[in-house]
């Protein structure tokens, strides 16, 4: 077989047997392929490589799963996780498995491929039609009134219908990806992955409408500040700027999607589900 393909891997570098194993799968992988490696908090690969990978292999836990998706989603990148971390709810293999079931994944024509909707965030300012920036996400969209003291005062209008302020510590917006993260600590439900659906879920709501909103693929959800502090606004984790008063968050299904590689039926999310909440 000629190196005609790229095959990526992503590690956590704060995991110490990350990166021995990246190199262990390296040596499986290398007379077939090319190999290029990042760790996940600097990934800096070229769009002319990106475009002939095959695969990306992460070897981390969700984080690292996160990090990565930002760039295989650009590029339709299928992503195969290692879970090196607590819970691992989007990895698929265990690192013991890894040298043993990897060509598997390559070669195998029963891997199947797994989609997840991803949610598009645009970021405006109140006097500019154009937003300032604009980030897809797998899990969610958090704002949060950080440090702060003082709760938030939240607008929300979905589909130009303006629905309720939230006054709360904050409100996450999630995919069905995301409602295994934060979402479910916040006490909000767990939705199937492949579901088509957004999740609103308010941060420690102060006496008011304090109950999960699931909304379908096809709407348009709005947020604003009411209050003058600033809030955090922070994407799949990683805090991407503050968010003021005069800004405007629109928040839609994304047109990339996360694509993931599974040996098991998708009823495995359901059978391993318990195993996972109490890991």
């Amino acid at each position: 077989m000629g190196k005609t393909n790229f095959i990526g891997f992503i590690f956590n570098e704060s995991i110490p047997k990350a990166e021995e194993l990246v190199n262990q799968l390296k040596s499986i992988l290398s007379n077939d392929f090319s190999i290029w490696t990042s760790p996940g908090d600097q990934i800096n690969i070229k769009s002319s490589v990106l475009s002939d990978t095959k695969i990306v292999i992460t070897a981390g836990g969700d984080g690292t799963i996160l990090k990565a998706s930002r760039i295989c989603s650009n590029f339709g990148i299928p992503i195969l996780g290692i879970n090196l971390g607590r819970v691992g709810f989007m990895t698929e293999l265990h690192p013991d498995d890894a040298s043993k079931d990897l060509l598997t994944y390559l070669n195998s024509s029963s891997i199947k491929y797994d989609s997840r909707l991803m949610l598009q965030c645009e970021i405006f300012d109140s006097s500019n039609a154009v937003p300032i920036q604009t980030i897809n996400a797998l899990n969610d969209v958090v704002i949060s009134r950080g440090s702060d003291p003082k709760l938030l005062d939240i607008k929300t209008i979905i589909d130009s219908a303006q629905m309720h302020n939230y006054r709360s510590d904050g409100l996450i917006i999630s995919s069905p990806t995301g409602t295994t993260g934060y979402s479910l600590a916040a006490g909000g439900p767990i939705i199937a992955p492949d579901a088509q659906v957004m999740l609103l879920q308010p941060l420690a709501a102060h006496m008011n409408f304090s109950n999960s909103l699931v909304v379908a693929e096809k709407s348009n959800i709005e947020i604003s500040l009411i209050s003058k502090q600033p809030a955090s606004l922070i994407i799949d984790g990683i805090k991407e700027t503050n968010f003021l008063n005069n800004h405007i968050i629109r928040i839609s299904k994304s047109a990339n999607t996360t694509i993931f590689l599974r040996k098991h039926p998708g009823s495995h999310f359901y059978s391993t589900l318990t195993d996972k909440l109490l890991s």
